[in-house]
């Protein structure tokens, strides 16, 4: 493996090349990717010592800048001074309106780099913020008497929090002072601007008044960098406004965690809901720690999302803590591995999470910070309208789109062993022909898939109770005969949940999976004493429902076709098409799926079971040999007995 040319002084060579010691290519190429990290972790580590060294020597050149400017104007007291005032001048031209120009001359001297734009910043945040500084600055500044005094306030509050932008108009005055120093560095300017504001900050003004301390408290303190009496705290700026706006604005002063635990005693979302948001804020806890909602920005969430986009599969906070790793020391390990294989392109490219799990992360931070916005009636949420790369609700836009089952599909999953007879109990036994029918949860659900479309995570979690028996001509009236067999979904349960209110439902079990024992099975399973109608743990911290999706998947891929864009949900997005072909209402079809309608007239009320059970006589399910299973559920009965 090569050295780059920009480290080979530091590595001391031009190549790294060794034996890894094996002749199994397999092992050799995983013993290459590591090591490989290893290197491309050195290169990296070298580039950072080198940024390091320039940055000391752009320091240092920045000193030389300031001597020069303090020889030229007489002292240092008004070279800093003057640089103080260039930075609150920044600050005071970003409250203009946009369409006026943010270029600017400082005397004769012409400032050279363009001035980037920048939101004003949050100490300013309202007009009457603005308007006492603007006096205190006419009050003290340009007088003499203590030249620097209210601008060396800003320049401490911009340096305490951090945010340099501002600086950048004075720090490239500095490039026309000695031609030398340049801004052409962007990776320098933070620690460029951090070096200007402590010099600033810290310098001792010999010619302020004897009087400024008693006009201004605090301001004059030359040794620490004194604070703006606008903030409440670092990172916590907030102007003086009337009563409601504090009570308003407290809601932002809430750490990530604490507006977690606010937005689900709010909205009190679904569990599912709830578990997606309590793992994004884990995950930015530990990438970040808990700070204050008000002080996350949006780079911070674009950051977020890009250590999201890098990270291993699969990966659990639980695991990597007691392992005593981080996550970004993991997600940087995994990058690393990912750069090597960029390089060389051997073996299988490591995986990340798909961009769904990514889109779900950010959107529950942003559900969070939707609600605060909306409570407090002010602030901003930074973590909408965020581009998730990879990711699109639409089929040509994802990378491995969800695509509806073909009917020679269909054909193949119900003419395979699971429903025809399988030779055992195990998920692979069951791929194998044989004499068996086991009418269990992967049985049931595929069923429940054709004729229903529900999601997975509904049906999982079904309780016998929710399973009633109604007497149709009873019911209905005499026009009908029979009994027919509806399950409730209402999410109300223990260890229950819906997606959305339209997901409280009833549906209505067709009346050919009672020919074939459906009944049946629900009086076993009440007789042995369940409580569920399938044995998966759907729990608060359970797998069960994932490891379901897992088997139901797995059979898909040993019996169908293995291509990841065919999996159990593909019977979800083949009801609908076959649905239609059977001229059932759309509005019948979203209230069996637990689909919303798009207009409030459809959304009012449940579709009766009535109606459900009279258009689902008219599915059609022509592919399933309905005779062909009877006959192996009764030889297979036979074999039992």
């Amino acid at each position: 493996m090569a050295v780059p040319a920009d480290v080979r002084h530091i590595i001391g060579k031009t190549a790294w090349t060794e034996s890894l010691g094996t002749t199994d290519r397999a092992i050799a190429d995983e013993m290459r990717l590591k090591r490989a990290a290893e290197c491309y972790a050195l290169i990296r580590e070298a580039r950072a010592g080198i940024v390091r060294d320039e940055v000391k020597s752009a320091i240092a050149t920045m000193d030389s800048a300031l001597a020069i400017m303090a020889s030229k104007w007489g002292s240092k007291d008004k070279a800093y001074a003057t640089c103080l005032s260039l930075i609150a001048t920044n600050v005071v031209d970003s409250w203009s309106r946009s369409d006026e120009s943010q270029h600017q001359t400082y005397g004769d001297a012409l400032v050279r780099e363009p001035t980037p734009a920048f939101d004003p910043i949050k100490a300013f945040a309202n007009d009457t913020a603005r308007s006492e500084f603007s006096a205190r600055r006419d009050l003290i500044e340009g007088t003499g008497r203590a030249d620097g005094l209210i601008h060396r306030e800003l320049a401490a509050w911009i340096l305490q929090n951090e945010m340099f932008d501002p600086v950048w108009s004075a720090l490239s005055y500095l490039s026309s002072v000695d031609g030398r120093f340049r801004l052409n560095r962007p990776e320098h300017f933070n620690s460029l601007a951090r070096a200007f504001l402590e010099r600033l900050c810290n310098h001792t003004f010999s010619n302020w008044s004897a009087n400024a301390s008693l006009a201004f408290p605090g301001a004059d303190n030359a040794n620490e960098p004194p604070t703006m009496n606008l903030s409440t705290g670092p990172k916590n700026v907030t102007p003086i406004r009337e009563e409601s706006s504090k009570i308003a604005s407290s809601k932002w002063q809430k750490t990530l965690s604490e507006a977690l635990h606010y937005w689900k005693e709010q909205r009190r979302p679904g569990r599912s809901a709830i578990t997606e948001a309590t793992r994004s804020v884990e995950r930015y806890i530990n990438l970040f720690g808990d700070p204050c909602i008000a002080d996350i920005s949006s780079d911070d969430i674009l950051e977020f999302r890009d250590l999201l986009a890098d990270m291993p599969p699969q990966t659990e906070l639980a695991k990597l803590t007691a392992a005593g790793i981080t996550l970004r020391e993991k997600i940087e390990e995994h990058r690393a591995l990912r750069e090597a294989w960029e390089v060389s392109k051997i073996g299988p490219e490591p995986a990340r999470v798909s961009p769904g799990t990514v889109k779900k992360d950010i959107g529950s931070l942003s559900a969070i910070l939707g609600k605060i916005k909306k409570d407090a009636k002010c602030g901003e949420n930074l973590a909408s309208d965020i581009e998730i790369a990879g990711y699109s609700k639409t089929r040509s836009g994802q990378k491995k789109p969800r695509l509806p089952f073909t009917p020679r599909m269909m054909q193949i999953l119900f003419d395979s062993p699971l429903f025809t007879g399988c030779e055992g109990h195990s998920d692979i036994k069951r791929t194998r022909p044989g004499n068996l029918v086991i009418q269990d949860e992967l049985y049931w659900l595929f069923f429940f898939g054709v004729m229903a479309g529900p999601r997975l995570g509904e049906m999982s979690q079904i309780l016998l109770d929710d399973i009633e028996e109604i007497d149709l001509r009873r019911t209905f009236g005499n026009k009908f005969s029979g009994k027919a067999t509806c399950i409730r979904i209402t999410g109300t349960g223990k260890n229950q949940s819906t997606k959305t209110e339209s997901s409280e439902r009833n549906v209505v079990i067709h009346d050919k999976l009672i020919e074939i024992g459906f009944n049946e099975y629900v009086c076993e399973r009440r007789n042995s004493g369940h409580d569920k109608l399938f044995d998966i743990d759907t729990g608060p911290n359970s797998y069960g429902k994932k490891e379901l999706s897992r088997r139901l998947n797995r059979y898909v891929d040993r019996v169908i076709i293995d291509d990841g864009r065919y999996v159990f949900y593909s019977t979800r997005h083949e009801f609908n098409d076959r649905a239609e072909m059977s001229k059932i209402p759309l509005r019948v079809v979203n209230s069996i799926k637990g689909h919303a309608n798009k207009t409030v007239g459809e959304n009012y009320g449940l579709v009766s079971i009535e109606a459900q059970y009279m258009f689902l006589k008219d599915l059609r399910v022509d592919f399933i040999d309905w005779k062909k299973l009877k006959e192996a559920k009764a030889n297979s009965d036979r074999l039992r007995q």
